[in-house]
């Protein structure tokens, strides 16, 4: 009988034995696999200063007139014939250049050819007549001898370098000879904004610019707030009255921009 208990006793024990033996077997075969793994971070590599793309300058640099600073801030006449100087230069079209009895009789011819235009009623043709009279019955401004905002010289020569804004349009002027009607949107697309735009217009007797587009051709390094601005500003400006131009002369605008 105890003969039979031992046997049972011993096969429990050397099955247990066996039960522990495999179970550390099996966890240091586990541990020992696990540390060849190489750990997570150690797979996560950071770029090498040397490995970054590099970009050169002529990508990033920000394109530009050849000398932004030596534009004028005023308006030119591309069929301006003066003799050109860069020192001693005045503009033939200036508020000190007004002639009161010139604007008087463009100003009559223009209310006239509106209401023509327009077939005004009544009312409206009374009004055109009351304003022409006031502008004939008063004083004509006297013609200054000095036609440059910017100079006291009252030089006969045009200015001899690049001007923010600078028109062709054969045989007009702007209107009252204020070059401020040929408008100036020069710095207003802020930071890179260096170009030139360039606007095909056309414009009616009236002086007034009727149709107004932009000239990918003859542009450069145009942006989109450039072109639009060039065209808004276009149509804004106002050309004199000229009763032997065609209805609509076709001319152009050029727009240079100035980063801030």
């Amino acid at each position: 009988m105890n003969s039979f208990s031992d046997r049972i006793l011993f096969a429990i024990t050397t099955a247990v034995a066996v039960y522990i033996g495999i179970f550390i077997f099996l966890q240091v075969e586990s541990i020992s696999k696990e540390s060849e793994l190489n750990p997570y971070n150690e797979e996560i590599s950071m770029a090498k200063p040397e490995d970054l793309l590099e970009i050169p300058s002529e990508n990033i640099d920000i394109q530009s007139m050849s000398n932004p600073q030596n534009i004028k801030n005023t308006v030119t006449d591309i069929n301006d014939r003066r003799k050109s100087s860069n020192d001693d230069w005045s503009s033939p079209h200036s508020k000190e250049s007004f002639d009161g009895e010139k604007a008087a009789l463009d100003a009559q011819r223009q209310f006239q050819e509106e209401a023509r235009s327009s077939q005004y009623n009544t009312e409206v043709r009374k009004l055109i007549e009351e304003r022409t009279k006031n502008l004939q019955s008063d004083k004509p401004a006297k013609k200054s001898t000095s036609q440059n905002p910017n100079s006291s010289s009252g030089s006969n020569n045009k200015y001899d370098g690049q001007t923010l804004v600078s028109y062709d349009l054969s045989g007009r002027f702007p209107h009252q000879n204020n070059s401020w009607n040929v408008r100036n949107p020069g710095y207003t697309c802020g930071i890179g904004a260096n170009g030139t735009v360039v606007i095909r217009i056309k414009v009616n007797k009236n002086g007034n610019v009727i149709l107004a587009e932009y000239d990918p051709s003859a542009s450069k390094n145009a942006n989109e707030c450039m072109i639009d601005q060039g065209i808004k500003y276009a149509k804004m400006s106002r050309f004199d009255y000229s009763g032997s131009a065609p209805e609509n002369q076709s001319g152009k605008i050029y727009y240079s921009f100035v980063s801030q």
